[in-house]
């Protein structure tokens, strides 16, 4: 935040007659000057409150508490930031003040002679204008050297030890998640029926030969419909696994470590992981025995051939 300096902008208005051996100023010149110093001041003040919001908008979307290090520190360093802003902002306002005041007390003069009552007051405007100016540079470049050091203190200190969670990524393998589910329900109730009606056929033509190896796919059978019936149950908790997360993310993009609700995301992310893997082990352990079913019935046949 910079502000050319209104001491080498207000006084070139200065005029001596030599005449009247009096000095004047004329009051449209110094009103000019003054006005782009306060704008300027105003706008600066304004840059540097929207790029203040915007760290602190950064930050709090790492929602940490800042009772432990490393931020403890930072959080401090914000206040520290606010503290400095506030401070601009109080030179802010005396420069708008010395401002009206000069206005009320030139009203209606074209020009401030050294022969006027109000010649003091414009002394006086001159000497706090020069002094705001210089304040306000110094407390500005302050402001920047502390910025940087907290952006400095963020990257060092607290983003290498924090993690993004992109919650629309796990969303959307959630959501597969279910609906391969679906898909593996239908293709297990359809596998287990074609091999109760192999098995009917093959008790109808060796039932009086192969009585242990019918059992034996009778008991096969068995276990898969009993393996399906555990992957039902995975899948409800499965189900409501997700929809606990989905609960919790709600209009959430991404999540970081340092969020207090971190930690029970990610214990349900985990709750989904397992129930997933569960399911695919149950699911290859079917497969198992539908090649041993396959196994057994090739051997009958062989035999009878």
């Amino acid at each position: 935040m910079t502000t050319k300096p209104l001491y080498t902008l207000l006084f070139f208005c200065i005029i001596f007659l030599l005449t009247s051996c009096s000095v004047y100023y004329n009051t449209s010149e110094i009103n000019s000057n003054l006005t782009q110093f306060v704008s300027q001041v105003q706008k600066n003040y304004s840059s540097t409150k929207t790029g203040l919001e915007k760290i602190e908008q950064n930050y709090s979307q790492l929602n940490a508490s800042d009772k432990e290090e490393p931020f403890l520190s930072a959080s401090k360093k914000l206040q520290l930031l606010d503290k400095q802003l506030a401070n601009i902002s109080q030179l802010r306002n005396k420069i708008t003040i010395e401002y009206s005041n000069f206005k009320s007390y030139s009203k209606g003069m074209s020009k401030i002679s050294s022969k006027d009552k109000e010649w003091d007051l414009l002394k006086e405007t001159k000497e706090k204008m020069k002094t705001f100016s210089d304040q306000v540079q110094i407390k500005s470049n302050e402001f920047v050297v502390m910025a940087k050091d907290f952006e400095q203190y963020i990257n060092t200190n607290i983003l290498p030890i924090i993690k993004v969670y992109k919650i629309d990524d796990y969303k959307n393998q959630f959501s597969l998640f279910a609906k391969n589910m679906a898909t593996l329900e239908t293709e297990n109730l359809k596998a287990l029926l074609k091999y109760k009606t192999i098995l009917e056929q093959l008790e109808k033509q060796y039932s009086n030969t192969h009585t242990e190896q019918l059992k034996e796919l009778k008991t096969m059978l068995v276990l898969v419909a009993s393996k399906t019936k555990l992957i039902k149950d995975k899948e409800q908790k499965l189900s409501s696994a997700i929809k606990e997360f989905n609960s919790l993310t709600n209009s959430i993009d991404q999540l970081y470590s340092s969020d207090p609700l971190f930690s029970r995301v990610k214990t349900v992310q985990e709750e989904i992981d397992s129930h997933v893997k569960a399911i695919q082990n149950i699911q290859n352990e079917i497969k198992s025995l539908y090649s041993k079913f396959q196994t057994t019935t090739g051997k009958i046949q062989q035999v009878q051939k």
